[in-house]
């Protein structure tokens, strides 16, 4: 996220690129990941790292049975993202979507720090709920909603107070600035109340209480 933000400042500002430049930025920060990850994976220094295999599609699906709720999301991501991209196309058309890559972006900045507050606590309150140990799992779930809430509201005021110049480094500008800022600004309304579902659907799944969690 901070190549592709560093990249909408090179393509859309210093290049004029415009809403292609900020499509490029997305695509290129996404394959900076990829060789992030894949690199690591290749130096076989974890215990995660290529090796041949013969896919077993039994033992995949013994996998699912213990359940994938922590990615499943990103098949909603998916999508959603179709579905909202089309659905903006027909009512907007380009414009509508680019407003929409930007309120995404600020998006992913806000909710990744409650999901670092998140994923820190969740491996925390499994082991302490494993034991039985409520009054530990209360602390661990009460310093990451803390936490998660306090540093994730900084990150919402600041995304509110330059929401004009984050619509200008994604290139909107012109007529497209004015309704990318007011869209920005309503995110960000509910940004806390996302940040409180995000730590809370956390909190359940570690503790293995999937029907609060599914309701979340």
């Amino acid at each position: 996220n901070v190549c592709d933000f560093l990249l909408n400042v090179v393509f859309v500002i210093w290049l004029d690129l415009g809403a292609a430049g900020a499509a490029w930025s997305t695509v290129l920060g996404q394959l900076i990941a990829v060789c992030i990850y894949g690199g690591g994976l290749a130096r076989g220094k974890s215990r995660l790292r290529y090796r041949p295999v013969k896919p077993d599609l039994r033992y995949v699906l013994a996998c699912l049975r213990l359940g994938f709720g922590t990615s499943v999301h990103y098949i909603y991501q998916m999508i959603f993202l179709i579905f909202a991209n089309n659905t903006l196309m027909n009512m907007a058309g380009a414009f509508g979507v680019a407003v929409f890559d930007v309120i995404q972006n600020a998006s992913y900045f806000v909710s990744y720090v409650y999901d670092s507050a998140a994923k820190a606590a969740q491996p925390l309150i499994s082991t302490f709920a494993g034991e039985s140990s409520d009054e530990d799992v209360s602390v661990v779930r009460n310093l990451s909603i803390r936490w998660g809430l306090l540093i994730g509201g900084v990150a919402t005021v600041l995304v509110f107070l330059f929401a004009e110049s984050i619509c200008r480094i994604f290139g909107l500008t012109d007529v497209l600035l004015e309704p990318g800022v007011q869209a920005l600004r309503i995110f960000c309304v509910g940004a806390e109340f996302t940040g409180i579902n995000i730590l809370l659907s956390n909190y359940y799944q570690a503790r293995e209480e999937a029907f609060p969690a599914f309701l979340i």
